[in-house]
């Protein structure tokens, strides 16, 4: 009884592991790389016939090491053929998928070619983005997603620092990010007819690249000044910046006069209010409780100041009170310390004024 009921089940193990066996057998033989001939009937179903002839003797030609592109262009292909071109891995260079019906890219593709791959053509497509494996090709030098539909700057481009050629014109990207400075090293960036209004400062870094930016309507910098190339824009930011600086500057001054006079100045109440900074409370050390003293950002040195008299001096009174600066204006070296504040204000505004004439 024991050996009769111990006999199917052994016969029951046999079964299961045979057709595992078979199973696996199976799944091997359908991982199985297919020949260049399988590809060459495959692509027949998907290419167009006057396409098919010049394709596929280029095709066997990289195959035998006589040439190095694949041109998959103009043969209205909704997806890319992985198998077809994961086949010529380690053997193209160069890769044109241009004018399909693409609206992603096989991150495998990716992948298998990312150490020869130097140009890729994706160009009149349906694409929107691309997968965070495209920077895998690391030696590309030269893309082109012309007239397709991103709508912000594709961000794995950011990082691929090998790139000397960039086309992204006929899109719809509104944004370039301060990440555009990890490139470059371009010497071409065609953003020509998208929706960019304003470039980060950052942009300037690709002071090597013939950058196109027609056909965007631009604010900053107008595009005006960004149609004469980099160096204009360039020249836009480094004067925007100190006209930045000169009126951070003015408004300091002004608050700073202000609390030294004892209030604040009226303002028109339609102007824009100046930015308030928080001003260094007043170093005190008087000779008499009618001095006070104060530290002038603008010659780096103390100076004291009497409000019941409003008189200032450059002298510690308490050593020499007569010296004040109406000995100054008499004939002395030193000037005024509130008058030469004032006069420091006006010189800075008059320099931007001057700089404003020039720019116009």
């Amino acid at each position: 009884m024991g050996e009769r009921a111990g006999a199917p089940r052994r016969r029951c193990s046999w079964s299961v592991t045979r057709w595992a066996l078979l199973a696996l057998l199976a799944a091997l033989g359908g991982a199985r790389a297919k020949t260049t001939d399988e590809i060459i009937e495959m692509l027949k179903d998907i290419i167009p016939d006057g396409r098919q002839e010049v394709l596929f003797e280029r095709y066997q030609a990289v195959i035998r090491g006589e040439w190095e592109e694949l041109d998959l262009s103009f043969c209205n292909l909704r997806e890319v053929p992985v198998e077809a071109v994961c086949h010529l891995q380690d053997k193209i260079t160069s890769l044109y998928l241009g004018n399909n019906l693409l609206t992603k890219f096989p991150p495998e593709v990716a992948n298998c070619l990312g150490s020869t791959l130097k140009k890729i053509d994706l160009s009149d497509n349906l694409l929107t983005a691309l997968p965070d494996q495209f920077d895998k090709l690391k030696v590309l030098s030269w893309l082109r997603l012309s007239n397709n539909r991103f709508t912000e700057f594709p961000y794995p481009v950011y990082s691929m620092r090998k790139l000397r050629r960039l086309v992204l014109s006929g899109n719809q990207i509104e944004m370039i990010t301060e990440n555009i400075s990890f490139l470059d090293g371009l010497k071409v960036l065609n953003l020509g007819n998208n929706n960019i209004k304003e470039l980060p400062e950052e942009f300037v870094e690709l002071a090597d690249a013939r950058v196109g930016l027609y056909g965007n309507p631009l604010k900053v910098p107008p595009l005006k000044v960004a149609i004469r190339g980099m160096k204009a824009v360039k020249t836009y930011f480094e004067k925007k910046r100190r006209e930045e600086e000169a009126a951070q500057m003015q408004a300091d001054t002004k608050v700073a006069l202000a609390g030294l006079l004892g209030g604040d100045q009226e303002e028109d109440e339609d102007e824009e209010q100046p930015l308030r900074l928080s001003v260094p409370q007043a170093q005190a050390a008087p000779a008499t409780p009618t001095w006070e003293r104060f530290y002038s950002e603008k010659f780096k040195r103390f100076y004291w100041y009497n409000r019941a008299t409003q008189v200032s001096t450059w002298t510690d009174p308490s050593g020499a009170a007569g010296e004040t600066s109406s000995d100054a204006e008499e004939g002395g070296d030193e000037a005024d310390p509130l008058a030469s504040l004032l006069q420091g204000a006006v010189e800075s505004t008059e320099e931007v004024e001057d700089e404003e004439d020039e720019g116009d």
